[in-house]
């Protein structure tokens, strides 16, 4: 990682390749992951499903399993 790609904006967040993000305790981890986004492939039956904050989130994660998988997840 080069350095001018990482820098620390405040005690809760920081930049990463001109993006915000939050800062967390696992940051090496999270720094990782977002290195490995580069070679993520978005295919046409991909299924994205996105709601508002406190609008139901969960509600559409079951409704989308059960859609999907014909069971429901675990609580």
């Amino acid at each position: 990682m080069a350095q001018q790609e990482y820098k620390q904006l405040s005690d809760k967040l920081f930049t990463y390749r001109g993006m915000v993000y939050p800062l967390v305790d696992t940051q090496e981890q999270g720094l990782t992951y977002l290195d490995s986004l580069e070679a993520f492939e978005i295919r046409d039956d991909d299924v994205f499903v996105v709601t508002f904050p406190k609008s139901g989130g969960d509600f559409n994660c079951t409704l989308s399993d059960i859609s999907s998988t014909n069971t429901t997840r675990a609580a």
